[in-house]
């Protein structure tokens, strides 16, 4: 079975493990409250395939809630 997974919408992130069944990325600052989508297409050992489109929200959290080194943190629903 092979997975791949695409970004078709939004501020571009760097996706890493595209080919794996969970990818992950980095959400830049730019990216807060803004909309992610992306396509993950899985193919089996007979050649068939499926899709399926996945939207992350990105929220940016109020600076009073800031990590231990100041910086802000993001919500990613």
């Amino acid at each position: 079975m092979t997975n791949k997974w695409e970004q078709t919408d939004g501020l571009e992130v760097d996706l890493k493990d595209s080919d794996k069944k969970v990818a992950t990325f980095d959400v830049p600052e730019s990216a807060a409250d803004s909309n992610l989508v992306f396509k993950l297409k899985v193919t089996d050992d007979k050649d068939d395939s499926g899709t399926d489109d996945v939207t992350v929200e990105v929220e940016q959290i109020p600076q009073d809630e800031s990590n231990s080194e100041g910086e802000s943190n993001q919500l990613i629903n």
